[in-house]
């Protein structure tokens, strides 16, 4: 008798399988039938790649309680209800992830501009379930909404021009006559979710004696699509090198003696490759905080390399467009680029 009692309850208690999941129609106003029922889906596939199991159920609730109710006579863990509410263009979206004893396990609210963000909508609030965070804090580059990016999100790329100072310090034995060089660079980026190509163009110098441009193209793979994202970096290119030595000369014409200076110029053209890494902050937001380190190391002698360290500041926005958050807050800008320094 107690082992058919305990079976019993292991087999009840296995019933609520784990990581499961019970989905109810969403309510909505204003909002057109195939519209909810794209919703539905978009939850049904992404918490099924999240590693839920995925039931969807026809009975309609409207508060926390009969989801609860639901979840437990599915055997479920959870279940997930909701509304969407239209007013005009932007939909707006109500979550509720209750758990089968009737308590709210995660609730949020977004909105989504377009019809076209509600799969990035949808994957930020699932997100932000996942993650434990409010829907604002859960952003990435791959949930981002076409308003918060001032690009369709389907592309999920842009490009962006600017500027960048730092300082190069030569290795040693390197054939540099200074310590420390201060560099300015101009840059132009073609960014992805996880690549950024850049070329970069600059001048390193800003000394009597030496110089030198570099010309670099480079491939910087991100490590992280959110907010704060390490990067590694590699490239390769070509510095345009400039020395000049001053020595001092004589002339002896009978018992005189006159001295004098002169100035010889030296340039190279050094093939380089660069290695180093960064991290990129503030990914999704309409700025970002660059911190960039590398290395560069020369093909030929004379050697001429060294460690360039660098800061920036990058903007970015299509011209004319306004944006607001996806849950609060409005992010304004008129221009597209990346000025950094």
């Amino acid at each position: 008798m107690k082992n058919l009692i305990f079976i019993a309850l292991l087999l009840t208690t296995s019933a609520f399988a784990a990581n499961s999941i019970v989905i109810l129609p969403f309510t909505s106003v204003s909002v057109d039938s195939s519209t909810v029922y794209a919703v539905d889906e978009l939850f049904k596939g992404e918490l099924s790649k999240a590693g839920y199991k995925v039931y969807m159920d026809t009975s309609i609730c409207k508060d926390v309680e009969c989801a609860g109710e639901i979840a437990r006579q599915r055997h479920r863990q959870l279940a997930l209800f909701g509304s969407l509410i239209g007013m005009r263009e932007k939909i707006v979206i109500t979550v509720y992830f209750v758990r089968s004893d009737g308590e709210i396990a995660y609730t949020d609210r977004a909105t989504a501009n377009y019809v076209e963000d509600l799969d990035a909508v949808v994957k930020r609030i699932t997100d932000g379930f996942l993650m434990g965070k409010p829907v604002k804090d859960a952003a990435t580059t791959e949930n981002i909404t076409s308003n918060e990016l001032y690009e369709p999100r389907r592309r999920h790329e842009f490009y962006t021009v600017g500027s960048r100072v730092g300082f190069f310090v030569p290795f040693y034995g390197s054939k540099a006559k200074e310590d420390l060089l201060l560099g300015a660079d101009v840059i132009g980026m073609y960014e992805t979710d996880r690549w950024i190509v850049e070329a970069l163009v600059g001048y390193h110098g800003f000394v009597e004696n030496e110089a030198f441009i570099p010309i670099n193209i480079s491939g910087l793979y991100m490590l992280s699509n959110t907010d704060f994202s390490p990067y590694l970096s590699f490239g390769a290119g070509v510095h345009i090198l400039t020395q000049s030595e001053t020595k001092m000369n004589y002339e002896i014409s009978g018992t005189d003696t006159s001295y004098y200076y002169s100035t010889e110029y030296y340039d190279y053209k050094l093939p380089l490759i660069s290695l180093g890494g960064g991290i990129l902050l503030f990914r999704t937001y309409r700025f970002h905080v660059t911190v960039d380190a590398r290395g560069w190391f020369s093909f030929l002698e004379p050697w001429y390399e060294g460690f360039n360290v660098s800061l920036g500041i990058s903007l970015k926005s299509k011209p004319g467009a306004t944006s607001s958050s996806l849950t609060e807050g409005n992010r304004d800008s008129k221009i597209k680029c990346c000025w950094g320094f």
